[in-house]
């Protein structure tokens, strides 16, 4: 293929992007000066030119044209270049990053974007952790592994990382650490808009009502099923919905993705997703995959090759969350025709009869049982069925409950050896 027919490729990809080739506002070619000759210029809304684009023929590394289109983009004091033989696509924000390979072009609302936030940014360090935050009708303050969590990852972003994990127990307040580290990535001006991928409706349901809370001042949308994008700050979207309507998006269009339930539906075709768009990468999950196919440490940049081990950016585990009393540890047993509910914690020496069946319980039932078993003692009589049964219920909070049934429990550290 000649770079000819390169170029074809590029004029309909940049088109893609929202770029009139024909319209020489907004992009001039063979363009020369003393440092040589740009095959593409775009310009910005006031007509300066602010990305040069070199393009090479099919046959040929993209990359290889770096100093070439390094030295004319610095003549004309273009910020940013892209590098591209029609099928692969680099984008190089030279000042800032090495080139990074990108699904299409960036529109020029896309680079305008990142010079303005460039204009009064702040470094993530001198935006404070609140002190309080309200949610769920009343102050909370933030737990000290939370705020740890947010110092980690503002080393890790200061010190270039775009790909971070958050390895927290189911309880513990992954939500509202990431809501309130959102928070401080716009108010550091890092961050435009942020996707916050979901695999289930109501996932992004309780995702919402957090936002609307803790960033008020940062409107969020909620997509899903044949919903069409929206302009919102805070996107909320099911894997599904984003994967079909990719083509409305262009790679530089969110600035921060996180990705709840990490471990699960993200692999396979959904990956496209993420590998879409160039944005720093949040994962959230309680129980991380190492699987070939699905190694969540390998998706966000925290895997340890030589070790061949997952290194996460955090991690607060179920043990450190019943430790610092957070989550709690509740036994209930059927005593012959009554139910009985104890709280204890993990020095208790209380024996835990066995169970049916080591699964999670349905949310229906998870509900019912939530609602019949807090206050934290209740006696019901129930007749038939001598079925003797434990679970184990973790963060007693009528908003927060989870509930998990464990299989042939003797103690309270065995089930912690299970967890």
């Amino acid at each position: 293929m000649r770079e000819a027919d390169a170029r074809i490729l590029i004029d309909r990809k940049i088109r893609e992007a929202g770029w009139e080739p024909e319209d020489k506002n907004q992009v001039i070619t063979e363009e020369t000066s003393q440092a040589g000759r740009a095959d593409y210029i775009l310009k910005d809304s006031r007509g300066r030119g602010i990305a040069v684009i070199e393009a090479k023929r099919f046959s040929v590394d993209p990359a290889s044209a770096k100093q070439q289109a390094l030295s004319y983009a610095k003549s004309i004091k273009a910020e940013f270049i892209f590098l591209s033989n029609g099928e692969e696509i680099y984008f190089w924000d030279y000042k800032y990053r090495s080139e990074q390979k990108v699904a299409t072009f960036y529109s020029q609302r896309d680079l305008e974007k990142i010079q303005n936030l460039r204009l009064e940014q702040k470094s993530i360090s001198v935006i404070p952790i609140p002190e309080k935050y309200f949610k769920g009708g009343e102050w909370r303050i933030p737990r000290p592994y939370q705020k740890e969590a947010m110092q980690i990852m503002d080393k890790a972003l200061e010190g270039g990382k775009r790909k971070m994990l958050l390895v927290m127990a189911t309880g513990t307040g992954k939500t509202d650490v990431i809501a309130l580290y959102l928070k401080r990535l716009f108010e550091a001006g890092l961050v435009n808009r942020a996707l916050f991928l979901v695999d289930r409706i109501d996932l992004g349901v309780q995702a919402k009502e957090v936002f609307d809370e803790i960033l008020k001042d940062y409107p969020s949308k909620l997509l899903y099923g044949g919903k069409q994008r929206d302009e919102s700050s805070i996107i909320i979207s099911t894997l599904p919905t984003l994967y079909s309507q990719l083509s409305l998006f262009t790679s530089g269009y969110f600035d921060v993705i996180v990705s709840d339930e990490a471990h699960r539906s993200i692999f396979g075709i959904y990956n496209a997703v993420l590998s879409h768009f160039d944005a720093i990468r949040i994962g959230l999950t309680a129980t991380p995959s190492i699987y070939v196919d699905r190694n969540t440490y390998k998706l966000f940049g925290c895997w340890d090759e030589t070790e061949q081990k997952g290194k996460p950016t955090f991690v607060y585990s179920i043990r450190s969350g019943i430790k610092d009393s957070i989550l709690l540890v509740m036994i209930l047993c059927r005593l012959t025709q009554k139910y009985h509910l104890k709280a204890c914690n993990t020095k208790a020496k209380i024996t835990i009869p066995k169970i049916l069946k080591g699964k999670l319980m349905s949310r229906r039932g998870m509900s019912r049982l939530r609602k019949r078993i807090l206050p934290r003692k209740i006696n019901a009589s129930r007749k038939g069925r001598e079925k003797r049964l434990s679970i184990l219920l973790l963060n007693a909070t009528p908003l927060n409950s989870h509930i998990i049934l464990i299989k042939q429990s003797r103690s309270i550290k065995a089930v912690l050896q299970k967890l």
